[in-house]
């Protein structure tokens, strides 16, 4: 009885033929290049089961608000100011329901802003991802959004997506929005508005209209001007880019990655990858990257959730655009201050300690010479490197680990992020199911840690039923845990 007094809503049935088109409809006429975003979201949505859209047809939203004030309301052309919000659930009902339904409990799957600007028309866009289910696919890179749809409180985790305007900000400015959003959302670091990146991105450099886009040097002005400490890595080795990529995505950290696609620049930002049982393996793959094939981007100019190739060239691979091969240029990481060993120093450090594996050992003298590693236990290891924070790290802890490493783990000091490296083998990581996968042991590295000092980084080292701990501040810097009964272990499985 109180429908119509929703007349700010329209509520469309997904299952009905051309449901696309009434959505489009409510869009407006635009430009068929730049609602190409839009249209692969509604084909994102249908992949996850869509059953009714909700649309706002007034809404007003902070980030176009900022937008309209930094260029918008300055041209000839009157733009107006609200925006429609267009929501997706994957349970069926009608409008003359919503008034006695719990929204909540309708299956959201998140929800895109329409700006009113005729073209690039895909603002703030939050959605479930397609790409996780715990086993082959995992985006990493998402966090928890609420939103409020007429008193009901909804909620939504995801990676946060937009479309460039090409006026206020270009592709960059969008990579440099959608990884900061979500640090901000998940970490609560700083956040900013598109015309604030660009303001931040050109304080020192300038090159030209925003149209023209933004060099390495100013995003990573940007960044720094936002509170971060980014680092960059320029891309010259296909193996170790994709390394360097994993272990940020490892550590749920967003990846900006600035590619060149033909003449021109681009860039995306990756939150995830893909994961595979291999029926053959080599026998000198030395890091999980080798059963990855894909990582998943965010790209404004296409769509949410696509995906780049590991290795190899595009050709006509379905759902791909990219590859690291062909296109990858450098990659930018946002970081908190507080970290100063990054994924390369990690890599190097860990080396160093394998090198040095039986020298620590052999601290503790001629008790401990049954103890030392021999090569067989050494060989067709496997890494998984990624940062962590080490209360979660402590939390996380598999029940299938000693319980004497356990304990010792969860008793240490440790900063509030750490480096950790799994170490597994071949016949442990190559599983169908994340369940299945082991590790033999890990490496925990101070992310706050001089890059320089090889050897006074690693806070513990846990392999195969021994444990050296190292603690400069003791009158005895370094302790010797065994247990020879440990056997292999779940690593860290990511949650649906």
């Amino acid at each position: 009885m109180f429908e119509e007094l929703y007349d700010n809503l329209k509520v469309i049935d997904a299952d009905q033929a051309n449901w696309e088109d009434e959505i489009l409809e409510e869009v407006g006429p635009k430009e068929p290049e730049t609602t190409r975003p839009f249209e692969a979201i509604l084909n994102l949505v249908q992949g996850l089961g869509v059953k009714t859209v909700v649309i706002e047809l007034r809404y007003v939203d902070s980030e176009f608000l900022d937008e309209f004030r930094t260029h918008y309301s300055t041209s000839f052309c009157c733009y107006p100011t609200v925006c429609k919000r267009i929501h997706f659930f994957n349970k069926s009902f009608t409008k003359n329901e919503v008034p006695t339904l719990n929204l909540a409990e309708q299956g959201y799957l998140g929800f895109s802003i329409i700006r009113p600007i005729g073209s690039f028309c895909t603002g703030r866009t939050i959605l479930t991802s397609p790409k996780h289910d715990g086993d082959t696919m995992f985006t990493l890179c998402k966090a928890r959004f609420e939103v409020n749809l007429v008193g009901n409180k909804l909620s939504v985790n995801g990676m946060p997506f937009m479309q460039q305007d090409t006026n206020v900000g270009v592709c960059a400015q969008a990579a440099i929005w959608m990884a900061s959003l979500y640090m901000h959302q998940k970490l609560n670091l700083p956040h900013f508005s598109p015309s604030q990146i660009t303001v931040a991105a050109t304080k020192s450099l300038t090159i030209g209209p925003v149209r023209r886009g933004l060099v390495p040097e100013q995003i990573l002005t940007a960044l720094r001007e936002m509170g971060y400490t980014p680092v960059i890595f320029t891309h010259y080795d296909d193996e170790i880019t994709s390394r360097i990529i994993y272990a940020y995505a490892e550590s749920e950290l967003p990846v900006i990655m600035l590619l060149q696609v033909g003449t021109e620049g681009h860039a995306v930002v990756v939150g995830g990858h893909d994961f595979h049982y291999r029926q053959h393996i080599d026998s000198s793959w030395e890091s999980n990257i080798h059963w990855i094939d894909r990582f998943y981007i965010h790209d404004d100019a296409m769509t949410p959730y696509t995906e780049m190739l590991v290795r190899g060239r595009v050709g006509r691979k379905r759902g791909v655009s990219y590859s690291i091969t062909e296109h990858a240029r450098y990659v930018i990481v946002p970081v908190s201050p507080t970290i100063t060993m990054q994924a390369n120093d990690v890599f190097d450090h860990f080396d160093t300690v394998m090198e040095h594996l039986n020298a620590l050992v052999d601290l503790f003298g001629e008790k401990a010479a049954p103890f030392r590693f021999s090569n067989f236990e050494l060989e067709g290891i496997v890494l998984r490197t990624y940062l962590r924070a080490s209360n979660d790290f402590k939390v996380g802890l598999s029940t299938e680990m000693s319980e004497l490493f356990r304990h010792r783990y969860k008793g240490m000091c440790m900063p509030r992020y750490i480096w950790v490296t799994e170490i597994s083998k071949h016949e442990y990581i190559n599983k169908s199911r994340s369940r299945d996968r082991k590790t033999i042991g890990e490496i925990i590295i101070d992310s706050t840690a001089d890059r320089h000092a090889h050897m006074g980084s690693y806070l513990a080292i846990h392999l195969l039923g021994r444990m050296i701990v190292r603690r400069p501040e003791e009158i005895e810097p370094y302790a010797l845990y065994v247990d020879p009964s440990e056997k292999p272990y779940g690593h860290l499985v990511r949650q649906i």
